[in-house]
Parts: C-alpha cells; sequence; structure tokens
C-alpha cells in the first residue's frame, strides 16, 4: 500500500520486510520510519503490515495484519503504540478483536475505520478515549 501526505512524501508498506518507508521528493531518500526489518511483536516490529494512513500531525497508523493489531507511529518515534489489537503474540481475536487487519482509514471526526479481512468486516473505532473504543462494525460480508 502506499499514502501520500499533503507534503508530497509517499509512504510505503514493505510487506515482505516488515516495515513501511517514507520517500521525500526534496531529498529523493528514503526512510524507514516503522519496524525494524525484523518480523516480530515488539513496539518497535511489525509482521506483515499492510494498511497505512498518516494523520494531520504526521502521525503513521499501521494495519500490522499478521499480528492482528492496528499500531500508531507518533511523529519521529523509534516504536510504536498498540492502538487496537491483542497485547500478546499469542491471543486470537474474538468479538470485536480484529483478525488480519488490512486496511485503514482516519475521518473528519478521528473515527478509525479497519477492514477487519479474516472476520468479513468493515470495524469502526471511537479514537477520542484511552484505549480506543468499539462503536460497531458497520459491514459485513459473507
Amino acid at each position: 500500500m502506499l499514502f501520500v501526505d499533503n507534503s508530497e512524501r509517499v509512504y510505503v508498506t514493505d510487506y515482505t520486510k516488515h516495515r513501511v518507508q517514507r520517500y521525500s521528493p526534496v531529498t529523493g531518500n528514503f526512510t524507514t520510519i516503522a519496524g525494524n526489518g525484523t518480523p516480530g511483536f515488539l513496539d518497535n516490529q511489525l509482521r506483515f503490515p499492510f494498511g497505512i494512513f498518516v494523520d494531520k500531525s504526521d502521525n503513521l497508523w499501521v494495519a500490522d495484519t499478521q499480528n492482528h493489531r492496528i499500531m500508531l507511529w507518533r511523529s519521529g518515534a523509534s516504536s510504536g503504540e498498540l492502538v487496537i489489537g491483542p497485547k500478546s503474540p499469542y491471543l486470537t481475536a474474538d468479538g470485536d478483536g480484529l483478525s488480519f487487519p488490512f486496511g485503514l482509514y482516519i475521518d473528519y471526526f478521528g473515527k478509525l475505520y479497519v477492514v477487519d479481512a479474516r472476520n468479513n468486516r468493515v470495524q469502526s473505532w471511537n479514537l477520542g478515549h484511552e484505549p480506543a473504543t468499539f462503536q460497531c462494525s458497520i459491514a459485513a460480508i459473507s
């Protein structure tokens, strides 16, 4: 996946290298801004990231697909914060949990939408609370 921010920087998920990179049109360079290239569950690791979104504060949101979680990398941070998902790599999704989140989007009102691929649904989360609170499943695909 890729995302272009308001400064025309291009963000790319490097899926098989377990990282997200940012390309600067000013310097012509790529910089790793999330993940460390090694698959894993630590706060500085991703496991097959796919969907990404950059908010107006330049924070990077990542659908960490095979870790079944959504991670937030604040601008300039060297590790991410768990937003939604298991606190252990061995927990499984149930109820409003995620199973292979594939894409995400944050709307104008700060609501996070997640494509929850293995559960065949799109979920909505309120981000104004710590932690994010589940709102509803807004679509299901059979």
